[in-house]
This record gives C-alpha cells, structure tokens and sequence, in this order.
C-alpha cells in the first residue's frame, strides 16, 4: 500500500482501467474452443484465485491479521468471487464478450438499490432513470430470430447471474469496509481468493471424476460389444459393428482408433454415404477449418497475465475508492471500463452485432453511468 501512495492517482487508474481491459480479454480468450475445454471457466477462476491470493499475502508484506468477521465475510466474498468469475468466463463463451460486459455491469442496480434499503443512500431522479434504462438493455439483448433465440436466452440468463454474483462482491466489500475490521481489508482479501481457489477446484475435480467414470463406462461397452464381432471383418466393418450393437444395449461408444473418430475419414465417410449434404453449412464450415489450439505453455502465460492482472485490479481500486469521490471514481472506472471492454470484443473478436443489440447496449453504458454517480 505504500507504493500505491506515492505513484500518482491518474498513474493508477490508467494502471487499473489497463487491468481490468488486460482481464477480461484473458477470460473471454481463455474460454474460448481454442484455448480451454469444458472446465475452462473452473480452471481459469482456481488459477487466478490461487495468483491473486498470493500476491495480497505479498502486497500486505507478508503480514496478516484476521477476526472471526473478516474470515466469515472473506469465505462469502469467496464464494461470490468464484460464481461470479465461473459465470462471466462461461456467458464470455457462449455470447459476445461486449454485450457480457454489458448485462455484467446490472450489478450495479443491486448495489443502488441495497444502498437505499439498507444504508439510507438516495435514490435521485438519475439513479431511477438508470434503472429503467438497464432494463432496456435486458429487453434488447436476446435476439428475435427463432434459431438464435434459445441460445442468446442461456447466455442471459448465465451473465444476469454473474451480475447477481458481482453485486454480491460489491456488498460484502462495503458491509466489512463499513465495520470496525476495515483495517484486515488484506486478511480479507487473501481469505476471500483462497477460498474462491477451493471453491473452483471442488466442482472441477467433480466433472473430471465423472468424465473418468464415463470414459471407463464406454470402454467396457466396447470391450463388451468387441466380444460379439464376427472373426475376419475389416477394420471399418468391425468398427460398425461395434457402434451398431452399442447402440443396442442404449449407449454409442465408439473405439479410441476409430475411424468414425477421426475429423478426416468420418468426414470421407459420411460424403461416401451421401450423409454429407445432411451438415448444416457452419459446420460444413468447421470441418474444413480447424481451429489453432493453444500450447500449453501460452495457457499459463495468459492465465498469469490474468491473475496479475486481476491482483492488480482489486488492490488498486480498493485503494481509489478510499482517497478519490465516489461521484468521480465509479463512474470513470466502470464507464471507461465498460467502454473499452465493448471495443476489445468487437475489434479482438471480431464480435458483430444487431442494430437491437447495439440500442441495448448503449442504454446498458448511460445506465452503469447514471447509476454510479
């Protein structure tokens, strides 16, 4: 905290407007097919928890003292950090990452509200305004046409559930921030990020476990299905006859050496049998263009930019909130952000837009705008 003082304020929100753009484009990209697999999103929060809880222990100077209620609050504010994390990397995945930031950024409708029920804040004629203009932004977001619409509909209700979670985080700040344990803000902190690093794990190793049991399932249907194969059958035939009599006992297992299972012969197979003109054109598309896979050493470089950046992010910001006016920090930080955030996904990923989506977005930024003044 030291050095936070003596660097000067506008160094420091360049620095977190910076990370904050820095970690998000890391969560979108991780998450993508390209990068990440199914439990993506759940290795991506364990390693910039792990990151993050590390760096505060550093950033304290090693030194961290802690009550009973900052443990307790710093366990939720775990929780909330891990849901809220899981979520976004997951609505990231599904729709773009510009509208994301967007429905994200409703957490600030929780916060507003909260702090006119249960702190006696104001609820101006600005902030009601706001409200109705996010809920603008929800009504624009979900497309109209039939064939996208359930899809877009998931990933709403996903990043309005990430939002729950971010308001969350911005609650259980303000109430231990509001206490007489405001100075184990890093005991805070540390425990919070720790926690959220278990809190990840428990549900990865679980899909992992069951991917295990499954895989291991299929195995002995095959093995089973191997036994009623007639001797001197080709590999191809024999292959078949696997699928048919698994699809027998109710499952389709198909052998590891397969070529049902390789892109390239199923895709000669299913052209041989006419079956090809059957594919929809994307994903006619998709077989003739493989996506580049990332190393795995570039996965752990772009996971460590994200928990530095992440670290850098919350410490910074804590930091702001304390020495510059609320009228002036949230909304220059979550505007600036938001902004930047909707052209990083629209330029980086070449997101595109419908002309409803892009008047629900525009009333999502004058909304988080209005209602952090």
């Amino acid at each position: 905290m030291e050095l936070l003082q003596i660097l000067p304020v506008p160094l420091l929100l360049v620095i977190t407007i910076a990370a904050n753009l820095a970690a998000n484009v890391t969560k979108k990209q991780y998450g993508s097919p390209a990068c990440g697999g199914k439990d993506s999103a759940y290795i991506y929060s364990a390693v910039t928890s792990a990151i993050c809880a590390v760096l505060m222990v550093a950033f304290a100077g090693f030194r961290i003292s802690m009550s009973w209620y900052t443990l307790v609050l710093g366990l939720l504010y775990g929780v909330c950090t891990m849901l809220a994390t899981v979520l976004l990397t997951k609505a990231m995945t599904i729709g773009p990452m510009s509208y994301s930031m967007v429905i994200n950024s409703a957490s600030t409708v929780i916060t507003a509200l909260s702090g006119f029920f249960f702190w006696n804040e104001s609820l101006g004629a600005l902030k009601i305004v706001g409200l109705v203009l996010m809920a603008g932004c929800f009504i624009f977001s979900v497309k109209k046409d039939d064939s996208g619409k359930r899809a877009s509909l998931l990933w709403l209700v996903i990043t309005l559930f990430s939002a729950v979670a971010g308001a969350g985080v911005g609650l259980l700040q303000k109430i231990h921030q509001s206490s007489a344990y405001r100075g184990e803000l890093m005991g805070f902190l540390v425990i919070a990020f720790a926690f959220s690093f278990v809190a990840s794990m428990v549900p990865y190793l679980w899909h992992r476990r069951a991917s295990l049991f499954s895989g291991r399932t299929a195995l002995a249907q095959k093995q089973a299905a191997e036994a009623d194969i007639p001797a001197g059958l080709s590999a191809a035939e024999s292959d078949k006859t696997v699928l048919s009599v698994s699809a027998e006992n109710g499952a389709v297992a198909l052998p590891p050496d397969s070529a049902l299972t390789k892109p390239a012969e199923s895709e000669a197979l299913l052209t041989s049998s006419g079956d090809a003109e059957n594919l929809s054109e994307p994903a006619a598309e998709g077989t003739k263009k493989r996506r580049k896979r990332w190393g795995k050493g570039a996965k752990i470089a772009l996971l460590a930019v994200s928990g530095v950046a992440v670290a850098l992010n919350n410490v910074i910001n804590l930091y702001l909130s304390g020495v510059m006016p609320s009228a002036v920090f949230f909304p220059l930080v979550n505007g600036i952000g938001l902004v930047l955030g909707i052209v990083a996904g629209l330029v980086i990923f070449r997101e595109k837009l419908t002309p409803r989506q892009w008047i629900g977005i525009a009333c999502g930024v004058a909304a988080t705008l209005l209602l952090c003044l």
